[in-house]
């Protein structure tokens, strides 16, 4: 019995021993299961996570250098497409670039395949974040959604600024498929784990299993490592979970663990196999670095040159320009000049370097302003970034002084803003111009000297009308006032052209208030009223102020004398009484001109007599259209007169 106990305790001993080393056999494989998930994960993770950001450095250096570049006129646009090409090909995981100065359409793109699915969510964004203030100098924008379950992608923008202002925008599709092939799909382990990446706002962007969600999974029942890397403004994760329980089988299911010496041999050879692959991934991970060490470098040194040659062309350009250009720092000293401008003053380069525009101008400009003064205020505003032009006077080394044409702008440095400053001899123009100016002025003068000597005829002629009219009493004296009345109006287009200040033209208000003046005086005296009445206006007249050619003032004042004349004559309702009303206004084609009176109709006084029979010849004359229509009561005669003419010139109305 005792032997039996012996052998049942030791029995008992034995199987407790392996049930204990099961336990921990299963443990620790599940603890190293858990670190060499974690660490595949780490890798993978950090392997993602150096290529887009060497992605992320190259369109960098495309938004800092390439593109400003090409606004700048450095680049033509054939390079600027072969550039696109050749970024496509060094980066596999970026599909389209794309480069936009509007939001409408890209200026330029390039894409790996005819369609790709991120091209139109590019456009998009690019047209919605036009101008959002998330996009300033030198810092880019990630775009990233739940865009494509099957080959998700992520969109990259970099502002581009030239000359201290917003430009364009360069625009990059970056794809995880790359990603997927060489990391994450091996991660999975065959299908055993689940890999899924998730962005910054947790939302799932590619699955191994895509019919698994992560929100189902728990740590109760899965292991579940998360790495995380940031690209930019957005934060990615890398997410592993595999069961509990499938592992437990797949331990359970071995027969090693049963036996120690097994345990421990298999403990060694997997301990050998991660130091292996760890060696290995280390060296292949040391070799991809030493190769895009050397691919780099070989794009620093082709950009360098790229640089010079750019650098070469600029000065070349500015050394033969034919204006002359300088360089000016914030206290106003020339740092540099091209050969143009040292000829323009008469010193040479070298003593125009260190000098200020105070010492190559006048003490004072034509406005009478110091020149020293004013000049640094110009140079200073250039510097804070406003682009300037104006007009200068500058003074050579011989004394003598010119015109010149100044335009400033800022200019970038590495010490901070310059101003460049532009300089444009303008001594030829300016004298044409004092020639042009004195010879419109002769000819305004001669002009003037016309209009008053054809006013004095005029007059002279009045005159002699009055004259015939005292020694002609009797029927011809109502003729004689007619002509004379008629003769008066053209008179009063004449006097008060030569009375304006400009353009030689006539005020339309004050004209035809004149004639207006004219003709209510005669139309009184044949109603029975005293006809003294210099302060009265039409009623409810609404005349434009309009500046109007002598050639259309003329017989625009006999077609209303005529009108009114017949208003006159038949339109009024009791003696002493004329109710009438003027328009005149601007129309999209020209002028309307409205005349109405209030008395008994069109069929008691309205005529095909002399006076309409002018109004339509002088309205003919003005390729203009005249109506006469019933307006119930009294009748209406509009007239349009096509024609551009002058805008309207405010001045006080002068009463004649």
């Amino acid at each position: 019995m005792r032997y039996i106990a012996v052998i049942l305790v030791s029995l008992a001993l034995v199987l407790g021993s392996l049930s204990f080393a099961d336990r921990t056999t299963l443990a620790m494989h599940l603890s190293l299961a858990a670190e060499n998930r974690a660490l595949q994960t780490e890798l993978a993770t950090r392997a993602i996570e150096e290529g887009f950001l060497r992605l992320l450095e190259e369109n960098l250096i495309l938004a800092t250098y390439s593109f400003p570049d090409y606004l700048a006129g450095g680049r033509s646009d054939n390079s600027m497409n072969l550039l696109l090409a050749a970024e496509l090909t060094s980066y596999r995981e970026s599909h389209v670039y794309a480069f936009y100065t509007s939001p409408e359409e890209p200026r330029f793109i390039a894409r790996r395949t005819p369609r790709e699915p991120g091209e139109a969510i590019l456009h998009e964004a690019v047209r919605d974040l036009w101008t959002d203030p998330l996009l300033t100098e030198g810092t880019p924008l990630v775009l990233s959604d739940s865009y494509d379950r099957e080959a998700p992608f992520f969109i990259l923008l970099y502002p581009v600024y030239h000359e201290g202002a917003p430009r364009g925008i360069l625009g990059t599709v970056v794809s995880f498929r790359q990603a997927q092939e060489k990391f994450l799909l091996p991660l999975s382990a065959r299908g055993q784990r689940i890999v899924a990446i998730e962005n910054s706002d947790s939302t799932l962007l590619w699955s191994s299993s895509p019919d698994r969600s992560l929100a189902t999974l728990d740590e109760e029942t899965y292991l579940i490592e998360t790495r995380s890397f940031d690209l930019a403004n957005e934060r990615f994760s890398i997410i592993t979970a595999e069961a509990q329980q499938l592992l437990l089988q797949e331990l359970q299911s071995m027969d090693s663990p049963r036996k120690a010496t097994l345990l421990v041999s298999l403990f060694v050879l997997f301990l050998i196999s991660y130091m292996t692959l760890r060696v290995y991934n280390e060296r292949k991970y040391s070799f991809t670095l030493q190769e895009e060490e050397r691919r780099l470098e070989g794009a620093v040194q082709a950009r360098t040159a790229e640089l010079r040659e750019s650098e070469l062309r600029y000065r070349s350009l500015v050394e033969h320009a034919q204006d002359g250009i300088i360089i000016l720092d914030k206290e106003a000293r020339i740092l540099d000049g091209n050969p143009r401008a040292a000829q323009l003053f008469g010193i040479p380069r070298e003593d125009l370097i260190g000098s200020t525009p105070g010492d190559l101008s006048p003490e004072f400009q034509v406005d009478g302003t110091p020149s020293t003064r004013s000049a640094r205020e110009l140079i200073a505003s250039a510097i804070a970034g406003r682009s300037l032009s104006v007009e200068w006077v500058h003074r050579r080394a011989d004394g003598t002084t010119f015109d010149a044409e100044v335009s400033l702008a800022s200019f970038p440095s590495a010490e901070g803003p310059l101003a460049q400053v532009i300089i444009r001899d303008i001594t030829i123009r300016k004298q044409n111009e004092r020639i042009l100016a004195a010879t419109l002025e002769e000819r305004e003068l001669l002009l003037r000297e016309l209009f008053h000597r054809v006013k004095n005829n005029f007059q002279f002629l009045d005159s002699l009308i009055e004259l015939q009219k005292t020694l002609s009493p009797g029927s011809d004296t109502a003729s004689l006032e007619k002509v004379q009345s008629r003769i008066s109006a053209l008179a009063s287009a004449y006097i008060l052209a030569v009375d304006t200040t400009e353009h030689l033209c006539v005020d339309s208000r004050a004209y035809l208030y004149a004639i207006a003046y004219q003709v209510l005086g005669s139309a009184e005296a044949l109603a029975g009223g005293d006809g003294h009445h210099p302060d009265r206006s039409p009623p409810a007249s609404v005349i434009e102020g309009v500046p109007l050619p002598l050639d259309v003032a003329a017989p625009l004042g006999l077609i209303v004398r005529e009108l009114l004349e017949n208003i006159a004559l038949h339109g009024h309702t009791a003696p002493g009484e004329i109710p009438f009303r003027i328009t005149l206004t601007r129309t999209p084609g020209g002028l309307g001109l409205s005349l109405r009176d209030y008395g008994p109709g069109e069929s008691q006084h309205i005529q095909e007599g002399l006076g309409i029979t002018i109004v339509r010849a002088l309205t003919q004359q003005l390729k203009g259209n005249c109506r006469i229509i019933s307006a119930h009561p009294g009748i209406e005669v509009t007239i349009t007169i096509p024609g551009t003419f002058p805008p309207t010139r405010e001045a006080p109305r002068k009463e004649k």
